[in-house]
């Protein structure tokens, strides 16, 4: 009578097994906790690929996210879609503020969705300031 108790006490699933199978039932859940804890903790300290690899998309004072390079980062590695979007609207930023003329912007707009790597796009904002101020 009181290990029936015991069962309802403990819901319908632990009352149909026992506490063994039950731990056993919640380990796959357990295990997708720890590695996405450690891949967080693995990005946090800079692991290859993670928030430190050399390039960086960090809040800026205007409006677009900003890609800050990083001097030791190698040019050769290869520029996403998103990295040629932010270099476009930092550019397109840029022309707003009247420091590259239309014709420029539109050169350079061209170079960076062509840009294969990051020091391509790199050398389109070597020469204007960062942040962008208004």
């Amino acid at each position: 009578m009181v290990e029936q108790e015991a069962a309802a006490a403990m819901g319908p699933m632990m009352g149909m097994m026992g506490p063994a199978m039950w731990l056993w039932a919640m380990f796959p859940f357990v295990v997708l906790i720890v590695l996405v804890a450690v891949g967080v903790w693995l990005l946090a300290r800079g692991a290859p690929g993670g928030v430190a690899s050399g390039v960086q998309r960090v809040a800026s004072t205007s409006a677009a996210p900003r890609l800050v390079f990083d001097t030791r980062a190698v040019d050769t590695i290869r520029a996403s879609d998103a990295d040629r979007a932010v270099t476009a609207a930092e550019l397109e930023e840029h022309l707003g503020s009247g420091r590259i003329s239309l014709g420029e912007f539109d050169a350079r707009v061209r170079r960076a969705y062509a840009a294969t790597t990051l020091g391509e796009l790199r050398a389109l904002l070597v020469d204007l300031p960062s942040p962008v101020t208004r």
